[in-house]
């Protein structure tokens, strides 16, 4: 429906992101589980499986031996994540303008999510 420049450029808007540092990962995980890391799990990586505007996962096993993914909001991308959603707003709006129908309610699921996460 978008010219490929528009589709290649826009591909990178929800991952790709850098990850947030280990560090931050596991105060995050600590402050919200209110235990410590090594009390929940027994192996967590290090490295992200994946890092996305919005959040990132990591792989862990809980102390029970269960593999688990564990996601984490990336509070540090609130900037991108805002610009992101404005800009997908934006082109959902010039779909509706140009009456380019999809089979969702695009503008509606975007205007929702925004309401709903703080960004």
């Amino acid at each position: 429906m978008l010219p490929r420049q528009y589709v290649e450029e826009l591909s990178c808007v929800l991952d790709d992101c850098p990850p947030m540092p280990m560090s931050r990962v596991k105060r995050f995980v600590e402050e919200d589980l209110n235990t410590p890391l090594h009390c929940i799990f027994r192996e967590f990586s290090e490295n992200p499986i994946g890092s996305a505007t919005i959040a990132q996962v990591h792989s862990a096993v809980t102390c029970s031996g269960q593999y688990v993914a564990v996601k984490i909001q990336n509070i540090q991308n609130k900037k991108i994540m805002r610009f992101d959603v404005l800009n997908m707003l934006f082109v959902s709006r010039l779909l509706d303008r140009l009456q380019v129908f999809l089979p969702f309610d695009h503008t509606n699921i975007l205007l929702e999510y925004s309401a709903q996460v703080e960004i």
